[in-house]
């Protein structure tokens, strides 16, 4: 989130964050960290299907498809049905998932795993 308090339409509230009011931004990097697009998130979208985060990723990643690529996310963006989405359209992801996702089967939840077991 790019800090601002001005007047702005999408401006977002985070009440965790240091600065508690900005512009929230969605960025696809590559691996050396360096930015290759931006997304300025600007509220809901009406008639829209799947979750925010997987329209984001998929509009971030969307000239990269189907070139046989590696995506790391982070939790938030991770869940079953990306993966399959993005695996449809020969892109490998990789990332943590949440234990509470509802896309997560009950047998896999409660099975327990060592760090660095899949």
């Amino acid at each position: 989130m790019v800090p601002f308090r001005g007047r702005i339409v999408f401006r977002q509230f985070n009440k965790s964050k240091k600065y508690k009011y900005g512009i929230k931004l969605f960025k696809l990097c590559s691996r050396g960290g360096y930015t290759q697009r931006v997304k300025v998130y600007a509220g809901k979208e009406c008639d829209t299907v799947g979750s925010v985060a997987q329209r984001v990723v998929l509009e971030l990643m969307n000239k990269y498809l189907d070139q046989g690529r590696d995506l790391c996310t982070d939790n938030w963006y991770t869940s079953l049905s990306l993966a399959e989405c993005m695996l449809s359209r020969k892109t490998n992801l990789f990332g943590k998932v949440r234990k509470n996702s509802r896309s997560i089967p009950a047998a896999v939840k409660s099975s327990k795993l060592r760090k660095g077991k899949m």
